[in-house]
């Protein structure tokens, strides 16, 4: 069955407070992400410690982040997005957002954290809640308002 989409702006706005539930929740996430990632990199060097300022692990790492954010942005949802009913679209169409536009939004974001956070504290002055990373990539975090199905 269909459902019309949610067209108020009232109810199509995430707060800020949300939207940090779903980052802390995909921090938890990206963890486990990183922690994969790092083991066959570690498996090679025999268990050798790695670097702390090793440029090409890092890379590495940030590259996995990537993996997981932008493919779970283009499907409109990370695991701490859906926990907390959010949806990631395009501000223009309303549909996924593009891989241009999660690439975008993954640079920008983590700029987005380097004053202390200012890029998401602008969402809460923002008439449509949209934080840097929303604005530069074209995309909105919508309230996610469809009825769960229960399956037997």
């Amino acid at each position: 069955m269909n459902f019309p989409p949610v067209t108020t702006a009232a109810m199509l706005r995430v707060s800020l407070w949300r939207r940090l539930g779903a980052v802390l929740y995909d921090v938890l996430a990206l963890f486990g992400v990183l922690f994969i990632a790092g083991m066959p990199v570690v498996a090679m060097r025999g268990g050798e410690a790695i670097a702390p300022n090793n440029p090409w692990f890092s890379t590495w790492l940030c590259l996995a982040a990537y993996g997981y954010l932008g493919y779970s942005w283009r499907r409109g949802r990370t695991l701490g997005m859906q926990s907390w009913k959010i949806r990631l679209v395009d501000a223009r169409t309303g549909g996924a957002a593009s891989w241009a536009q999660t690439a975008i939004r993954f640079a920008v974001a983590l700029l987005s954290w380097l004053p202390a956070g200012f890029g998401f504290w602008r969402a809460m002055w923002n008439p449509e809640r949209a934080a840097w990373h929303d604005l530069a990539s074209g995309t909105r975090l919508v309230r996610d308002y469809r009825p769960r199905t229960r399956q037997r």
